[in-house]
């Protein structure tokens, strides 16, 4: 049968739609589809990458909570020494027993060993710092106590080294050394202590000292791990001298005027404020020489950061205290805490550095409120000339700012 011309035509367009729909059917959907697919996995991963360059950026809350809480761990950590040096214990012990002024009559030392700090309640009344801390940084509040090996749950092992110290001196010298030990910037352990009055009415005594060491996750102490042992240092004789340490936070030698120099202040208060970029965060502000940090407020942003400071006196007891925009201490912001001033004044000294870069623009604006007859003195170490870090806003009484 023949078609007629109007007949192949039809046949032709068919044709045509056929292919055109199988080609749409068979290739071209299932193309647009998995393209469609793709873009919404590109569209995922763009969010989820956006949110990874959230969280590792320096401006990121992650970041700065584990620079904070990176700072208080390792504060920790320095309470105690990296390693046990025997060389560098009768040092310290040399130091103390110099600035006591106790008459050392001999030292010994018990061989290193693997302690154990035992705590020997039946129950736990409170978590330690340092536990607590460790499982906030893990993660872990909320896992139950019976993950934890009930045999060794209060016990921890590290070295240790005892020292037995045999001394006479009067009662005032005696109460220097344990000042000393206890002042001391590392845990030392008073194990025993025994004291006799002698004919000359003076004490001796034998003191029993421990030491402790355990592994640092970073890289601190390196002055004392690194120091050269083999050098000369200080005397022959290690037991006798009049070699004298300040016991500040820093020391040197006085200005040529014979005028304590800022060096040797006795300071009731110390605070840093670094570059952005830092390990640790740009502020931190507590008690000079707290060990524990516990006195510690933080904070961290390449920006100026507002900081409060209050000193009140009442009935001749003087009390203080501070905040960032993050934190407060003490926790009752209202009464704050009790100090006894160091010296005349109430002395904050303050460490900062040089800006490293025109986007380093982090700093502390400071509001000092002085509700006290001392004055409140401030020293500042190291700022930017051209850029200072830190400013001193005097809201109230008298305040005197040094800038060295």
């Amino acid at each position: 049968m023949e078609l007629s011309k109007r007949e192949k035509i039809m046949l032709i367009v068919l044709a045509i739609i056929v292919v055109l729909f199988g080609y749409y059917k068979l290739i071209y959907n299932p193309q647009i589809e998995k393209i469609n697919e793709l873009e919404k996995k590109a569209e995922k991963y763009k969010s989820e990458l956006k949110a990874i360059k959230t969280e590792v950026s320096p401006d990121s809350k992650v970041r700065k909570d584990y620079k904070i809480m990176n700072e208080k761990i390792s504060s920790l950590y320095r309470r105690f020494y990296p390693k046990i040096i025997q060389e560098k214990i009768i040092l310290i012990l040399n130091d103390m027993i110099q600035d006591s002024k106790v008459d050392n009559q001999s030292i010994s030392f018990s061989e290193l060993e693997l302690g154990i700090i035992d705590d020997e309640t039946n129950e736990k009344s409170e978590e330690y710092e340092m536990e607590s801390l460790v499982k906030k940084y893990l993660g872990m509040e909320d896992k139950k106590e019976d993950e934890v090996n009930e045999k060794n749950e209060n016990e921890v092992k590290i070295e240790k080294l005892t020292a037995n110290l045999n001394f006479n001196g009067s009662y005032s010298n005696i109460i220097s050394l344990m000042k000393e030990i206890e002042q001391n910037n590392r845990e030392i352990l008073i194990k025993n202590l025994n004291i006799v009055k002698t004919d000359n009415n003076e004490l001796s005594g034998n003191i029993q000292l421990e030491f402790y060491a355990v592994p640092k996750l970073h890289n601190q102490d390196e002055d004392y791990l690194n120091w050269d042992l083999y050098n000369e240092y200080g005397k022959n004789n290690p037991f006798y001298g009049d070699i004298y340490k300040n016991n500040n936070i820093v020391t040197s030698e006085v200005d040529n005027n014979n005028e304590t120099s800022w060096q040797e202040i006795k300071y009731d208060f110390a605070m840093t404020v670094k570059p952005f970029n830092s390990d640790l965060p740009t502020i931190m502000l507590g008690k000079a020489n707290d060990n524990t940090r516990e006195s510690y407020v933080y904070a961290d942003k390449n920006g100026v950061e507002n900081i409060d400071i209050v000193f009140t006196e009442q009935k001749d007891k003087y009390y203080f205290k501070y905040r960032t925009s993050s934190e407060n201490y003490p926790k009752n912001y209202k009464i704050g805490e009790f100090f006894e001033p160091k010296d005349d004044t109430i002395n904050l000294i303050i460490f900062t550095h040089e800006r490293n870069s025109n986007k380093d623009v982090a700093g502390a604006n400071i509001k000092i409120e002085n509700n006290t007859s001392k004055k409140v003195l401030v020293v500042i170490d190291g700022d930017d000339k051209n850029r200072p870090r830190v400013n001193i806003d005097k809201v109230k009484g008298r305040i005197d700012i040094k800038r060295y």
